[in-house]
């Protein structure tokens, strides 16, 4: 740039050694009339804008001194700037605190990445968790203490214990059969506001361990899963076969083998039992065949159906057997 703008100097010089030169020609002419004086002042305006243009190109050449230190500088910091981020670079490790499986890389390679963006997605291999949705008036018959808990200062240890239930994943599609040992975790944290249902969070250890390929899949994100919660035993509790109920009735046999339809309150329903709070008492004979007609007081012909009561206390005591 100096040795550019050296030259544009000299052609300037130049230039403007020209024009005084024919400022004196004409300034030698105005008494003889061959030159105007107008023509004259002319001239000397281009004298004066021609020295401009001298002074331009020698303030543009006293610049570049300062401005190749301003660049020296500027690179020096750049330079600065670029050695600590290749020290930084070397000192950078980028890995996660567990044991994982790579779902997504969201950068390129050799691409800039600042500071809090997503580089990947990953998921851990040691514990996985499987969400079931129940509703929010039969969970209090899974998940129920004598005690009263303090979410907040309770260890999750403790809340365990005292809550006690069981879990148990169970997956059943084609040919793939397997079962995973589960434990409870915790409730989601929100109430689903369209099924009133809550968010029952539990969970696997090791759910890639005894993979058998095409007979026991891993337990990886996306399968579809059925959860088996138990919950804390309820002594002392009378259950009847779901097919027992008659809109909130009871068929009994008295002691004179006569019906009786009794009201009865049920506080719990299951698929295949229900819980009575109160309308009979221990002992009393419950008739699960379907009367049409059913008439208070008529005389019925009863007999004992034990493998009907045995599969009733098979389903109460949380057996898988089906009837």
């Amino acid at each position: 740039k100096t040795s550019n703008t050296r030259r544009s100097l000299e052609i300037e010089q130049a230039a403007l050694t020209l024009n005084q030169k024919e400022l004196e020609r004409k300034r030698s002419l105005v008494g003889k009339g061959g030159v105007s004086r107008s023509d004259v002042e002319v001239q000397q305006r281009s004298v004066l804008s021609q020295k401009q243009s001298v002074q331009t190109q020698k303030n543009a050449l006293n610049l570049i001194p300062s401005q190749e230190a301003l660049l020296q500088a500027q690179l020096a910091r750049n330079e600065a700037r670029l050695a600590q981020a290749r020290r930084d670079l070397s000192h950078t490790v980028i890995r996660i605190p567990f044991t994982g499986r790579i779902s997504a890389v969201e950068v390129e390679q050799n691409q800039y990445v600042r500071e809090g963006e997503l580089l990947a997605r990953a998921g851990g291999l040691e514990k996985a968790e499987v969400e079931a949705q129940i509703p929010l008036n039969e969970l209090s018959n899974i998940i129920r203490s004598d005690e009263v808990i303090d979410a907040f200062k309770g260890s999750p240890e403790l809340i365990h214990k005292m809550i006690r239930v069981k879990a148990e994943i169970l997956l059943q599609e084609g040919d793939l059969s397997a079962r995973w040992p589960a434990r409870f975790s915790r409730l989601s944290d929100a109430l689903d506001p369209k099924t009133r249902t809550v968010g029952v969070i539990v969970e696997v250890d090791d759910p890639y361990a005894n993979v058998q390929p095409g007979i026991r899949p891993p337990l990886f994100k996306g399968l579809f899963v059925e959860v088996r919660l138990t919950g804390r035993p309820l002594p002392d509790s009378l259950i009847v076969p779901r097919l027992a109920l008659h809109d909130g009735s009871i068929y009994i046999a008295n002691q004179d083998d006569r019906l009786e339809i009794r009201p009865v309150e049920v506080s719990m329903l299951q698929p295949q039992f229900a819980v009575i709070r109160s309308g009979i008492e221990a002992g009393e004979r419950v008739v699960v065949s379907d009367l049409v007609p059913a008439i208070e007081g008529q005389l019925l012909k009863t007999r004992d159906d034990p493998e009907s009561l045995q599969y009733l206390t098979e389903q109460a005591m949380g057996a898988k057997r089906a009837p």
